[in-house]
C-alpha cells in the first residue's frame, strides 16, 4: 500500500510471564531473534520473516516458556501518540475498517493512550 514504508514485517512472539528476563532473551537471541521486549505481563520477542518459523519453535519446545500468540505482522517505525478523543475516531474507523469483505488485516501507527 502508499504507507508500506511507514511499517516493517515482522515475526512477532507473545510469551506469558513466568521465566526471568535472561532466560527469555537467552532462549530468544539464541534462536536468531531480533529483540526481546519486556511487557507488563510478559515478553514481546520480534524476528525478521525468514527466522519467524525457528524462532517460534524454539521457544515453543522450551518447558517453561508459554507462547501466548506467534504471528506475522506489519510493526510500526514510528508510533504516533494520541489522546482519547483521537484514539476512539481511530479505533472506529478501523473497526469499520475490518467489517468490509475486501479487508484482511488492519494495522496502524497509533500509540494508543493507558
Amino acid at each position: 500500500g502508499s504507507v508500506a514504508y511507514l511499517f516493517d514485517y515482522q515475526g512477532c512472539v507473545t510469551l506469558k510471564a513466568g521465566p526471568d528476563e535472561d532466560t527469555v532473551m537467552q532462549w530468544a537471541l539464541g534462536a536468531d531473534a531480533q529483540d526481546v521486549e519486556v511487557l507488563s505481563d510478559g515478553f514481546w520477542v520480534t524476528t525478521a520473516p525468514e527466522d519467524f518459523a525457528k524462532v517460534r519453535a524454539a521457544l515453543i519446545n522450551e518447558p517453561e516458556c508459554e507462547v501466548d500468540e506467534a504471528l506475522m505482522r506489519w510493526v510500526p517505525k514510528v508510533c504516533i501518540p494520541v489522546d482519547d478523543d483521537v484514539a476512539e475516531k481511530v479505533a472506529r474507523l478501523m473497526h469499520i475498517l475490518e467489517d468490509l469483505d475486501d479487508v484482511q488485516a488492519v494495522f496502524s501507527n497509533v500509540q494508543w493512550p493507558d
